[in-house]
């Protein structure tokens, strides 16, 4: 028993301070739509991955990025012309397809147009309820 102990302490002494969680939870689409300067459904007209890019660089992030080019189909904040890049983290894989429907929630870093990775893009399938709220915000 002591020995299990001693071992249990070892490893939980190893491990690093702060953990980095793979999943994060879903945005509450009312604090989503104030962090963001702009919120738009539009549907995926085609994806390209860039590789490495130095997008954020206020915060010194470089990290994998891919980019849809999105006909805008309505702007609920901010204002969004014509097709527009999203670029999105996708170090796991890219986080949309062509030609579905999407909710992007997104912020402008120099002259990227950046989604977050955590509730960022989500299809109009899944975002009925998000959507719902957002149209009482602005109607």
């Amino acid at each position: 028993m002591p020995l299990r102990l001693l071992i249990f302490c070892m490893l939980v002494a190893a491990l690093p301070a702060k953990v980095m969680a793979s999943t994060c939870l879903p945005p509450d689409p009312q604090q989503y739509y104030e962090e963001h300067r702009y919120v738009f459904t539009g549907t995926v007209q085609s994806i390209r991955s860039v590789g490495e890019l130095a997008v954020r660089q206020e915060e010194g992030l470089t990290n994998t990025y891919s980019f849809a080019v999105v006909k805008v189909d309505k702007v609920l904040k901010g204002r969004v012309l014509g097709p527009v890049k999203v670029y999105a983290n996708s170090y796991w894989g890219a986080p949309f397809e062509p030609d579905v429907q999407y909710l992007f929630y997104t912020n402008m870093y120099g002259a990227f147009m950046i989604a977050p990775e955590c509730g960022g893009v989500t299809p109009v399938g899944e975002a009925v309820e998000d959507l719902r709220i957002l149209e009482e915000i602005h109607p």
